[in-house]
């Protein structure tokens, strides 16, 4: 996969995708509820159907980490993890461009909620991000 986070690509972080996580970032953004009107005065329910909105949404990203040392490993991670909250310019929130795609996501990091050794020189994490308006995608 040809991405970059913030304009790094994920070769020089250490990051490789793993299964699923495109899946995860091409899914379709959820509607905002209907806006319903269920007055008294008024038979069934009436609907704003038009000019509907998308919500905000979680979306998670799983690579595996490669390094040279298990010291290497806690730091890579731990850089990663920095440059994430820092986001782009220092502003809290990444660019995740899919080159491939010509998709550009703009996601602020939430936690990193999967983290598994595989081996002494690599792990498995999983980074879970807020993407506040999926419709800001170039």
């Amino acid at each position: 996969m040809n991405a970059t986070i913030n304009n790094i690509p994920l070769e020089e972080l250490g990051l490789v995708w793993l299964e699923g996580s495109l899946d995860n970032l091409l899914k379709p953004a959820e509607l905002k509820p209907l806006v319903l009107n269920e007055s008294a005065s008024i038979d069934g329910t009436r609907a704003i159907t038009t000019g509907r909105r998308v919500k905000a949404r979680d979306v998670s990203v799983k690579f595996r980490i490669k390094a040279s040392s298990p010291l290497n490993l806690v730091n890579r991670i731990d850089s990663i993890v920095a440059l994430l909250i820092n986001g782009k310019d220092n502003t809290g929130i990444n660019e995740l461009r899919l080159i491939d795609y010509d998709r550009t996501y703009r996601l602020v990091y939430l936690k990193c909620d999967k983290y598994t050794s595989f081996g002494a020189n690599s792990a498995i994490v999983s980074f879970t991000f807020k993407e506040l308006n999926p419709n800001n995608r170039q």
